[in-house]
């Protein structure tokens, strides 16, 4: 993924975690379309590089309605976490690190600050450390710009595979879960950080193949019913408690369900020895697939 796609991936989380997880239930089906177990390892993950090179293409026309839906539901958060709502400064300068100005009493760490796709100078001339200047060559098409008329939310586009010759398909609802019923995977296990929460998460939803209320709990507060629907799942911290085991579910995802799917918040090296542990005690059973994500709390940054 390119620095410039950091800018989207950013705006577009949700969505981002829904192809994840439609990957990984695609890999699964991967690993059943193969006749023996020694299957072809390079193959299959030069396959899985295909399908996650590309890029978002935005739907024409613009649905308008969604998009001013979204840039709501995104200032709702961002008020409510303290984060600044606009994404530019007065001074025209851009990049990660020109930091905007933070909130008042924010915890939050400082975001750069980006041009504005509807002014008169929307190109930012370096992504780390640029002005922001008028349409051209040398402030909108180098290797080091960014045109910020080109970024919107990934959930108004479609993602186009950089090999077009590779396809995948959105399993859901029963589809999916008869794909990972038909694995040898019994016990699924997301471990990291809260992108691989987010992409637990989303996968209880494609099984359930309700997007608004497929994560929620038999332990549910008052309060979590009424801020945890839809995509307000994956962003809030009152949410987070939801995604730990997929037992506990209200709504049972699957008719036949033979498999479970959990997730471990371990975020960082820290958490080494409870890996370990896990994988220990798995060792020598059939049937379990761990996948591993971490990344930003080991200082791994999108500028460097």
């Amino acid at each position: 993924m390119t620095l410039k796609n950091t800018v989207e991936v950013a705006k577009s989380c949700s969505l981002v975690a829904f192809v994840a997880s439609c990957l990984v239930t695609w890999h699964l089906y991967q690993f059943l379309s193969n006749q023996t177990l020694s299957y072809n390892q390079s193959a299959t993950f030069d396959e899985l590089n295909h399908m996650t090179e590309g890029f978002w293409r935005l739907s024409t026309p613009l649905n308008k309605t969604r998009k001013a839906e979204l840039d709501e539901m995104f200032v709702r958060y961002w008020k409510h976490q303290k984060i600044p709502v606009k994404r530019w400064g007065e001074n025209e300068k851009c990049g990660y690190y020109n930091f905007l100005d933070s909130v008042p009493h924010s915890s939050w760490p400082r975001v750069g600050s980006w041009c504005n796709p509807e002014g008169s100078h929307p190109c930012c001339n370096n992504y780390l450390n640029g002005t922001c200047g008028e349409v051209s060559n040398q402030t909108c098409n180098c290797s080091q710009c960014v045109d910020t008329r080109l970024y919107e939310h990934a959930e108004l586009s479609n993602w186009i595979t950089k090999d077009q010759s590779f396809s995948w398909n959105k399993y859901v609802g029963e589809d999916a879960c008869q794909v990972i019923e038909r694995s040898p995977f019994k016990d699924i296990y997301f471990i990291g950080d809260s992108f691989m929460r987010n992409m637990y998460t989303v996968l209880l939803m494609i099984l359930a193949n309700d997007f608004e209320k497929g994560p929620w709990t038999i332990n549910m507060t008052n309060q979590q019913r009424e801020l945890c629907v839809e995509m307000n799942t994956l962003f809030y911290p009152a949410c987070r408690p939801l995604a730990t085991n997929g037992q506990k579910l209200i709504q049972k995802s699957c008719v036949d369900k033979n498999f479970n799917v959990s997730f471990k918040w371990w975020p960082n090296n820290s958490n080494g020895r409870n890996f370990v542990k896990l994988v220990q005690n798995l060792s020598g059973k059939r049937g379990s697939l761990l996948l591993l994500g971490v990344g930003y709390h080991e200082t791994i940054l999108p500028a460097k």
